[in-house]
């Protein structure tokens, strides 16, 4: 995958194994397209009271272009509608057989201070490839980007990811990284997950790290050099957090856990190994714990109902 953050543009190319689980055969696939719901003013995924927060510099559109669908035997015909890519595959998929697709797609990311678009110092890409629908007891799950609320219903998978991005821009992710090379001016990241819902980074050309262990978990903070004392807050508050949930819910399930100052105006917002925190609270102590130790949580629990305020911050 392409990370253009000039031009404001990532070039993917995704494959997925996908196995059928269910007692059906299945004709056609469905994924979510979720970088579609900011095509729009009247699409983009917040409260029309909280918009100016949202894009403080002004609508532009974001959305995802798909290019190809290809099956083992050649190109497979799809449809998409708003947020939805159908696929059609050339022979039933049988329960218990699995099937590789490649998607081919194109994206361009909008100037939200939300999970999908940039900011002053950061772009933050969450909910931003094809992501399989959920088939279950009602069949295919296709909820479309809510405003309010988490409309995310997927299911686990491993995930391998390979950004290419300029070499002066710091890639914060879930899962580890496994490999950093270096290819011209460009620099490519390798990360790769344990099983776990989806799959979220956040990019910056200003970050600076900060790391620690605790209970055999590598944390690391990603903050602004100017919010140093607060970026290295952050990590103490996560520190204290995992290890404070592990003995009270269960250990942690994975290697390393990242948190990730943001331009984010929402607050904070979690995802696998991986949490975003608005860079606006890298003021304030109390603040900030609590922020950090809220979407920590989350590692653990998905919250049930949607979001809370509380203190004047928005979390996730």
């Amino acid at each position: 995958m392409d990370f253009d953050p000039d031009e404001k543009r990532i070039e993917g190319t995704q494959e997925v194994i996908i196995k059928n689980t269910e007692m059906v055969e299945l004709t056609e696939l469905y994924f979510h397209l979720y970088p579609n719901a900011f095509k729009t003013p009247d699409a983009a995924p917040f409260p029309k009271t909280e918009f100016a927060s949202a894009y403080p510099d002004g609508f532009s559109p974001g959305y995802i272009n798909i290019k190809k669908v290809t099956g083992v035997s050649g190109p497979l015909e799809y449809e998409v509608e708003d947020t939805i890519l159908k696929v059609v595959l050339d022979k039933p998929l049988k329960p218990q057989q699995q099937i590789k697709l490649t998607l081919e797609f194109t994206e361009v990311i909008p100037p939200s201070y939300g999970r999908f678009g940039y900011g002053q110092n950061t772009y933050n890409i969450a909910n931003w490839y094809p992501i399989l629908a959920v088939y279950d007891e009602n069949g295919w799950n296709k909820d479309p980007y809510y405003a309010v609320g988490d409309p995310f219903y997927s299911d686990v998978g491993l995930y391998e990811v390979k950004i290419k991005a300029p070499k002066e821009y710091t890639i914060a992710a879930g899962g580890s990284l496994s490999d950093k090379k270096q290819d011209g001016a460009y620099n490519i990241w390798t990360f790769k997950t344990g099983l776990v819902r989806d799959f979220a980074w956040v990019a910056g050309s200003k970050f600076q790290t900060a790391s620690d262990m605790v209970d055999g978990v590598k944390i690391t903070s990603f903050y602004m050099k100017e919010d140093a004392v607060y970026g290295k807050k952050a990590l103490e508050y996560a520190k204290k957090a995992i290890k404070f949930y592990s003995e009270y819910f269960a250990k942690y399930p994975y290697k390393e856990y990242t948190v990730a100052a943001s331009d984010f105006y929402i607050g904070g917002m979690e995802y696998p190994n991986l949490v975003m925190i608005g860079r606006q609270f890298y003021n304030d102590g109390d603040l900030l714990e609590y922020v950090v130790v809220h979407e920590t949580a989350h590692q653990w629990w998905v919250r049930p109902c949607g979001q809370q305020r509380s203190e004047g911050a928005l979390v996730g």
